[in-house]
């Protein structure tokens, strides 16, 4: 179990992360997060975050991407800048609470504008997914 505290003084409690690298393109992804030994954690966690590591493109990738754990939504990935790595950083909650000892966080290309297919310019890149409890 790894601690640590941020500026303003949150700690994070990492539950458990997926380091491999993987490519999001016109074809959803699936990344599976053991979460089985931690289950009593999360079911009392008031916060639970969701977070993406080293995400980027070589260049403006043409699409978005939703991030979602079983039915739900827990956010949207936008590149506006590409080429520098960024964190995203999901509330998931709700989301992980429903799920068994197994998190399945699937990544689904879309489409900037409605009605029309995913158009894939350059592949957004994800280096790692983090899932984190928060505390005051």
């Amino acid at each position: 179990m790894l601690s640590f505290a941020n500026g303003g003084g949150v700690h994070k409690e990492l539950v458990t992360r997926n380091g491999k690298d993987f490519a999001v393109a016109a074809k959803p992804v699936t990344v599976t997060l053991a979460v089985s030994r931690a289950k009593t954690r999360l079911a009392k966690a008031k916060t639970i975050v969701l977070e993406l590591e080293g995400v980027h493109a070589k260049a403006q990738p043409g699409f978005l991407v939703s991030v979602r754990i079983g039915d739900a939504e827990v956010g949207r990935v936008a590149l506006y800048t590409f080429a520098e790595p960024q964190t995203f950083a999901f509330d998931a909650t709700e989301a992980v609470k429903r799920c068994g000892g197994t998190v399945k966080v699937r990544f689904v290309p879309l489409s900037p504008l409605e009605g029309e297919g995913v158009r894939v310019a350059s592949p957004i890149r994800i280096s790692g997914v983090a899932l984190s409890i928060e505390r005051p």
